[in-house]
């Protein structure tokens, strides 16, 4: 893992660690502590993982599974941010990401989740994936537009997270709707027309 990390590093590739059951052991620390030295773009854990390399120590644990909200592991996160360089993303009922500079919450956790085995992991990959398309995504807000209003709506104009949760959900009214005016058209005669009148508010 070293190595690969290493050919990355070389290559000016991004790389985002999975710190899996690192409270577990303490070779599972090492090796982990080992590769945030060489500075991953982004590190994904849940929120027990997130403490425990913050704290550089192991504790109690349940395996890959989360003892730790994912709330609790913010201040964690923070300190984890400045010390490695890295984005720190903490997954669970909320999911955290941060820089130290900010921290941004999404409200779309699903309970489901925590009893599905590598779903962390998956969340993981899909890190991985937008991060190789564009290295600057980890550092920036453009592959998510809430993304970027999230920071703007919490930061600058105080809102609580129910508040933007449903600006979101109100924002998101046109992206149901069309597929749903798109069936309509299909079915029924629109202005004499099939489809035209979907494909003309479509673009």
């Amino acid at each position: 893992m070293k190595a690969a990390a290493g050919v990355a590093n070389q290559l000016g590739k991004p790389w985002v660690l999975d710190p899996t059951a690192v409270e577990a052991s303490s070779f599972r620390l090492k090796a982990c502590l080992e590769l945030i030295e060489l500075k991953p773009t982004v590190i994904r854990g849940n929120g027990s993982e997130i403490i425990a390399l913050s704290m550089a120590s192991i504790g109690s644990t349940k395996g890959a599974d989360s003892l730790h909200e994912s709330s609790d592991a913010v201040e964690s996160a923070k300190s984890l941010a400045k010390s490695s360089g890295s984005i720190v993303a903490i997954s669970g009922s909320v999911d955290f990401v941060t820089d130290v500079q900010r921290v941004v919450g999404a409200h779309n956790g699903v309970p489901l989740m925590q009893k599905i085995t590598v779903s962390g992991c998956a969340a993981t990959a899909l890190i991985a994936t937008f991060v190789a398309i564009d290295p600057e995504i980890a550092k920036s807000t453009r592959f998510s537009p809430w993304l970027a209003l999230n920071f703007y709506m919490g930061n600058s104009l105080n809102l609580n997270h129910s508040t933007i949760q449903l600006v979101q959900n109100f924002g998101n009214i046109p992206m149901v709707a069309k597929p749903l005016y798109g069936i309509l058209s299909d079915a029924i005669f629109i202005g004499g027309s099939h489809r035209l009148p979907c494909i003309s508010i479509g673009g």
